[in-house]
């Protein structure tokens, strides 16, 4: 009997010194070693008594949501956790500052890998709401610029399925600076040129409306022989013909063998 409650007293002992000396502070450690689950266990039996101690807890959440070894993987609570805790006036407390050392990390480093997991989430899912969200809770987050040519990329790429051209002009007043906005203006101006009646001032209303297009016409200059051939298998009426051959000032000889070859 007595060695039965010797036994069990000591195994109280020994339970209760384990837990007197898992704090806080280990929590963070484990986390930062990615053992998720053994630092979440740990810290459901940690009872928080001081400020300086609901500020790691709150570090430890923010953490733990940026793992990708939790189920409960967010980066959006991540980032929540990491606002709360950048603004706090515990930042300087000693004992956050010795168990951040210890654990050989600090702030800045916990927001660069927040935000980074921040735009890998956004491509992932690769929908415009998820960019949306990534560039709505932060002004100066280190992803903002790739975010938005995320989005800006695959708006463009979605306007390039069955679009119309008001999509694509859409885009081109949306997004003026965007990486694409070439391609977009050459779509726009291919698929106006497409929709043109047959008549010449049809064709000089697009020049005007449309100066950029008029390049492709007055470059053309030096190979007006095959323009002129490649024009007349067109069959346009003779008066479309003429306004496209004045605007590329084509010579009379050039003209004269597109036309007879045609």
């Amino acid at each position: 009997m007595k060695r039965v409650l010797i036994s069990l007293i000591f195994s109280v002992l020994t339970l209760s010194i384990a837990n007197a000396s898992s704090d806080i502070t280990d929590v963070i450690k484990m986390l930062r070693k990615d053992k998720v689950e053994s630092a979440l266990k740990t810290r459901s039996k940690i009872k928080i008594t001081s400020s300086p101690d609901q500020f790691l807890y709150q570090l430890s959440e923010c953490l733990a949501f940026n793992s990708k070894k939790n189920p409960q993987y967010n980066p959006l609570k991540a980032y929540d956790f990491y606002k709360k805790i950048s603004y706090s006036d515990y930042v300087t407390n000693q004992r956050v500052m010795n168990c951040m050392r210890e654990a050989e990390f600090d702030l800045e480093t916990v927001r660069m890998e927040v935000e980074a997991n921040l735009l890998e989430y956004a491509k992932s899912k690769g929908t415009a709401d998820a960019y949306d969200k990534i560039i709505n809770i932060c002004e100066s987050c280190s992803y903002l610029d790739d975010a938005k040519r995320g989005k800006e990329d695959l708006i463009f790429k979605k306007t390039l399925k069955g679009a119309q051209l008001r999509d694509v002009e859409k885009f081109i007043q949306d997004y003026p600076n965007s990486v694409n906005i070439d391609k977009a203006i050459n779509m726009r101006d291919s698929m106006a040129f497409a929709k043109l009646p047959k008549t010449a001032d049809a064709y000089a209303s697009y020049m005007e409306k449309y100066p950029k297009f008029k390049k492709y016409f007055t470059n053309a200059q030096e190979y007006s022989f095959l323009f002129c051939f490649a024009v007349h298998t067109l069959h346009l009426s003779m008066e479309v013909q003429g306004v496209l051959f004045g605007l590329m000032r084509t010579p009379f000889p050039a003209y004269l063998a597109g036309s007879m070859l045609a």
